[in-house]
């Protein structure tokens, strides 16, 4: 019987899910979706840079995904997300890249 000095250790089931904010923006996981890419390997890893509009349940979040996407449901899991990186320039509104193909 551990005492309470014992470390807990969690196998990758038990972490708790990342924070995302309503408002924030993730990318999502490529790895999900079938592309027109040829070669797996030259696809994108990410896809899109998404803000999250709500969080019905502890995993999941709801997207707002543009029309290109319109037969994925926006909800997704977390999982399948990968938080964006916070602006490091203050009052700059960086772009988004331009597509890949």
């Amino acid at each position: 019987m551990p005492n309470g000095d014992t470390k807990v250790w969690l196998t990758p089931d038990e972490y708790p899910p990342p924070d995302f904010a309503i408002g924030s923006q993730a990318f999502v996981k490529a790895q999900f979706f079938r592309t027109t890419q040829p070669l797996k390997k030259l696809a994108e890893i990410f896809l899109g840079l998404y803000e999250i509009l709500a969080r019905p349940g502890s995993h999941s979040v709801t997207l707002r995904l543009p029309n290109s996407l319109r037969a994925v449901h926006p909800g997704i899991h977390v999982s399948m997300l990968e938080p964006a990186p916070p602006n490091q320039i203050l009052n700059r509104v960086q772009p988004p890249p331009p597509p890949s193909w």
